[in-house]
């Protein structure tokens, strides 16, 4: 990703949440780093503005990649502040981001203009004795569709919960075709 980021002239963010006690409800004081409108996107955007007032790169619009509980956190973001995403690309992420009534978040219509890449390894689902990822991003792909967004799935044969060079070489094509 620093080799993409220098190739196409970009600043490479890579926050690292803590995910130690956490707490679903978003509400909590606790709550999980994936909803990004109960404090991680605040921090995160906290975070750009300093690196742009360091290096005046522009900030407006960004992109976005995320694996697991970082496409999560991408997903989460992009329907909490629409407008500052450029595109996203989002892979096997245990999510509910489809749902229409989430707390601080926009609806999913709000996403119609944002390209977004969401792939999910064909194992990923209850056979690794977790959540069903590959379940959970054919439902947001689908609830996406029907609100009206640009929205690519890929399916990453035989890939299990773990990103592969395939799925990450995909998500940089994706990503320079949308700077």
């Amino acid at each position: 990703w620093a080799r993409f980021a220098d190739e196409h002239g970009l600043v490479l963010v890579a926050p690292q949440f803590n995910g130690a006690d956490t707490h679903r409800r978003l509400g909590h004081a606790c709550s999980a780093y994936q909803n990004a409108q109960a404090w991680a996107g605040e921090a995160l955007l906290a975070a750009v503005e300093e690196i742009s007032r360091r290096t005046k790169a522009p900030t407006e619009k960004l992109l976005f990649h995320g694996f697991g509980g970082g496409a999560q956190f991408v997903q989460s973001f992009a329907r909490w502040q629409p407008e500052r995403v450029a595109a996203l690309s989002a892979h096997s992420a245990l999510t509910w981001a489809w749902l229409e009534d989430l707390p601080g978040q926009q609806p999913l219509s709000h996403l119609r203009g944002i390209p977004m890449l969401f792939t999910a390894g064909e194992r990923d689902d209850y056979g690794l004795g977790e959540g069903n990822r590959r379940g959970a991003t054919a439902n947001l792909v689908t609830a996406l569709r029907a609100a009206g967004c640009d929205v690519r799935f890929e399916m990453m044969p035989g890939a299990a919960h773990l990103p592969t060079p395939e799925l990450e070489a995909a998500a940089r094509r994706f990503l320079a075709d949308h700077l």
